[in-house]
């Protein structure tokens, strides 16, 4: 083995980018990683956390993706890892709420951000949908940016920067997402298995350009369902009442808001 064991794929140019900041050990201690749902937004994440964590010697093929650290951080058990989901999802009454609140991420958040690591060299908090935090919450993380720990990284994902404050933009470094070529999606699959090639283009097809989209539609065939039964609500709605329109709109804005 001698190159770095990144499982994020088609963003030749980003990884360019993360890798030299690896080799000189230069890893910003803030980054924030927008781009579409699919994309390859929490890969990348982890590749950084494995990167600044891997315990090879040799820094010119970190994250080696073998060694115990890497291996703990892919498989979730690594206890130096955060993560905290501010996804909106809808309850049963319709209303759309959070799955961290603002008391969680002051006692929790607040209370691991300054602890030293415990099994690794670095501390690493993915926050994601960061562009649905609420003014309070913004500002908690707003003034843990301005001083981080040495031994911490802060790791935003969103799907743009617009509804970020702008001073939480401006002390991270940015690593935009943007979908890849067909091709670039088709080699990403390309070991995988398909019944039939058509199968394995009509995918590369249907995910425009979101490689972690396409890796989850070749594992789990549901996920292609899924987009089938969108395309049958649409074309329902188009032939339909405004009621309908109106259930389609609201549906779309759920499902596609990133």
């Amino acid at each position: 083995m001698n190159t770095r064991n990144w499982a994020t794929l088609g963003h030749d140019l980003i990884m360019e980018v993360v890798g030299k900041a690896v080799e000189q050990d230069r890893l910003s201690h803030s980054f924030l990683i927008t781009g579409v749902e699919g994309v390859g937004k929490m890969t990348l994440a982890l590749d950084i956390a494995k990167a600044a964590n891997c315990e090879t010697l040799e820094v010119i093929i970190r994250p080696c993706g073998e060694c115990s650290q890497c291996r703990r951080i892919e498989l979730g058990h690594h206890t130096d890892i955060f993560t905290y989901d501010l996804e909106r999802r809808e309850d049963a009454s319709g209303n759309l709420s959070t799955t961290i609140t603002m008391e969680q991420l002051r006692e929790d958040f607040l209370k691991q951000i300054h602890r030293k690591p415990f099994e690794g060299r670095t501390r690493v908090f993915i926050i994601t949908s960061a562009d649905l935090m609420r003014s309070e919450q913004s500002n908690i993380l707003l003034k843990t940016l301005e001083e981080p720990p040495d031994d911490t990284i802060i790791i935003l994902l969103a799907s743009g920067t617009e509804n970020l404050l702008e001073t939480i933009v401006s002390r991270c470094q940015l690593l935009q997402l943007k979908p890849v070529s067909t091709r670039k999606v088709i080699e990403a699959i390309e070991n995988r298995e398909f019944s039939t090639e058509i199968e394995k283009k009509e995918i590369a097809r249907l995910s425009r350009g979101r490689i972690g989209w396409a890796i989850r539609a070749s594992i789990d065939s549901t996920v292609v369902e899924d987009i089938e039964k969108y395309l049958d609500s649409l074309e329902s709605a188009v032939m339909g009442s405004l009621e309908e329109k109106f259930e389609f709109s609201r549906m779309v804005s759920m499902r596609f808001r990133e």
